[in-house]
């Protein structure tokens, strides 16, 4: 790794699935769902240039999101992009602000802010290896194929990238593609078109002109996108907390 790398959190959603509400403050625990995306991020600070936040004016305006990520994360690291209207998706929001804005070489990390994964798998990718995009997987049932965007690999070989049909598996390995991928180059957004929703679009181009894509496999992830998977997440986090008492209270 040459340089420092951005992290980049689309945030301009109108959060439908829980009600339409500014979805990066709702609460899992103690914590907001954005700043649980980033927790993992933290233990890699010396390796992150600067974090961005991609809202609109009037999600900022309404909650006053600035002023909370100056309180949750490194000050000088916060880059805040105003959009001034929604998009038709977090591709568009990121192509209309952040590649418009890019004013340096480094590589970055475009990450959802409804799950929080185990990202050291990236990054010790990165140390070791200088890929063009790093895509973390996730084993998913053919049941689940609806939901995902996905990598098709044949003898841990990436052959296709498919979006949300179901996959036969009996000739090949399918993968669910976590929504925190590393791109060494914003070259390969430069020819996204407007009706382009899908960040997996932008993958598969790549492959299809020859980039080195690589992916890996995080060893944990809390997923929250819905008010299922948030009610699953919380369980998990339970079943995962440990208790300490005294004998003499």
């Amino acid at each position: 790794m040459n340089n420092k790398i951005d992290i980049v959190f689309p945030c301009a959603g109108k959060g439908e699935r829980f009600g339409s509400v500014f979805k990066p403050l709702l609460k899992i625990g103690d914590l907001t769902f954005i700043e649980k995306a980033y927790q993992p991020f933290s233990k890699w600070e010396k390796y992150i240039e600067n974090i961005y936040f991609l809202v609109t004016q009037q999600q900022e305006q309404e909650n006053e999101f600035y002023d909370f990520l100056i309180t949750r994360f490194p000050k000088e690291r916060v880059k805040l992009i105003l959009l001034g209207e929604e998009t038709n998706g977090p591709l568009q929001t990121f192509s209309k602000t952040y590649l418009d804005l890019k004013s340096n070489n480094n590589g970055f990390i475009v990450c959802d802010c409804d799950h929080s994964i185990d990202v050291d798998p990236i990054f010790s990718r990165l140390l070791d290896e200088d890929p063009d995009i790093i895509i973390p997987v996730w084993d998913i049932k053919p049941e689940e194929h609806k939901n995902w965007s996905k990598i098709i690999s044949k003898d841990s070989n990436i052959v296709d990238f498919k979006n949300k049909e179901l996959i036969d598996t009996t000739e090949c390995e399918v993968r669910g593609i976590i929504g925190c991928v590393y791109y060494k180059n914003v070259l390969d957004f430069q020819c996204i078109e407007e009706q382009q929703t899908e960040f997996y679009q932008v993958i598969k181009a790549a492959f299809i002109r020859g980039r080195q894509i690589s992916f890996v496999s995080p060893r944990k992830a809390y997923f929250f996108g819905d008010p299922d998977m948030l009610r699953n997440c919380i369980e998990q986090r339970r079943n995962e907390c440990t208790i300490f008492c005294d004998i003499d209270g």
